[in-house]
């Protein structure tokens, strides 16, 4: 197995001009206003769907089209912070001579941190990915606060 291929869209949005396949089939683009999570997340999982899921529509980066893997990477934040509860409450696993094992907490937060951190990256959500995505936004610190005076 190799690599995964990159879409010609996410490619282009990394600003490539060299290696696009003009010829591959485009989803046709939709916009969204809003975007309701499902019934069946977690509270942690909505927190997470409730403050990047605006963010992510308004660059473009969330489509309808995403809801199921966007649903997937909630689950995952909301599952990692059931464990990570926990392993606050000082779960500790003992053996019967004494001895201490790693709590299953423990081994599921760091599955789960695992699973969200590829998930984070598919949506551009940490500083490395981010910086390779091109959005139609203006940048940060462009324009000043006097921007809206000239229109």
């Amino acid at each position: 197995m190799g690599r995964i291929p990159k879409p010609t869209a996410v490619k282009k949005m990394e600003g490539r001009k060299y290696g696009l396949n003009e010829n591959e089939p485009q989803p046709l683009p939709m916009t969204l206003e809003s975007l309701s999570p499902p019934e069946f997340l977690s509270d942690e999982a909505k927190e997470i769907w409730a403050s990047a899921a605006k963010r992510l529509i308004d660059l473009g980066v969330l489509t309808e089209m995403d809801a199921p893997a966007f649903s997937i990477m909630c689950m995952t934040y909301g599952e990692m912070m059931i464990a990570y509860k926990s392993l606050q409450e000082g779960e500790r696993i003992s053996d019967e001579h004494g001895g201490k094992h790693r709590s299953p907490m423990a081994v599921s937060w760091d599955r789960e941190f695992d699973k969200l951190l590829k998930m984070l990256k598919e949506f551009g959500m940490t500083p490395a990915s981010r910086a390779k995505i091109i959005t139609n936004l203006p940048p940060e610190g462009k324009g000043g606060k006097f921007e809206d005076l000239l229109d």
